[in-house]
């Protein structure tokens, strides 16, 4: 596959990307603080040490998925097979994406 940018619509889910730990809590760069239970501890691919870094609420990924299925809908053709439609998440822990395959 080529010029698959031109096909496409670009989704990014936003946190507050890495976070450092203090105490109990998670702190962003911007000054909010996070709990333990809104982290995960992951290592960036291009880090060679593990942060804490916000997960994705369900409310995120779930509207992320709805948005993705009322795109199929929209830009359906008779050419597309909907029962083969997966969504993936790529995600590297400070921003996600969405792909429709």
């Amino acid at each position: 596959m080529t010029d698959l940018n031109r096909h496409s619509i670009g989704i990014e889910l936003v946190n507050a990307g890495k976070l450092e730990k203090c105490g109990e809590k998670w702190k962003a760069w911007f000054g909010a603080y996070y709990d333990i239970s809104e982290v995960i501890v992951a290592m960036h691919k291009n880090e060679i040490q593990s942060a804490g870094w916000q997960i994705y609420s369900t409310e995120q990924i779930e509207t992320a998925i709805e948005l993705c299925s009322l795109l199929v809908q929209h830009y359906y053709n008779d050419d597309m097979d909907l029962k083969n439609v997966k969504v993936f998440i790529l995600d590297n822990y400070s921003h996600s994406s969405l792909i429709l395959l």
